[in-house]
């Protein structure tokens, strides 16, 4: 979808376009890695409390939920203030004819 959106707006130049799918992969990476923190169906902590049972460290799924939890919000705030500077980046250097 992003794709097609830089296609049409012919004042992008190649390197914003670029910049813009890179911020889309980086977006949806994002999404599928730290969600496995925080919505337990997903799988991810199961596969960590599997992992470690197995191993001789039982542990329970609201423990580890507890700790991951502010793990996730902390990067969520991160990811969130990383995108804001690069949607600024991308906005201020549109007037512009040039990327270098």
């Amino acid at each position: 979808m992003n794709q097609q959106a830089t296609k049409d707006d012919q004042s992008l130049s190649e390197s914003k376009r670029m910049r813009i799918r890179a911020l889309s992969a980086i977006s949806e990476n994002f999404g599928n890695f730290f969600s496995q923190l925080i919505f337990i169906g997903s799988g991810g902590l199961l596969l960590i409390k599997g992992v470690l049972g197995d191993s001789g460290y039982p542990l329970e799924i609201s423990d580890m939920y507890i700790w991951a939890l502010p793990t996730a919000i902390a990067s969520i705030i991160i990811f969130s203030l990383f995108v804001n500077l690069e949607m600024k980046r991308i906005h201020s250097s549109k007037s512009k004819p040039e990327d270098k």
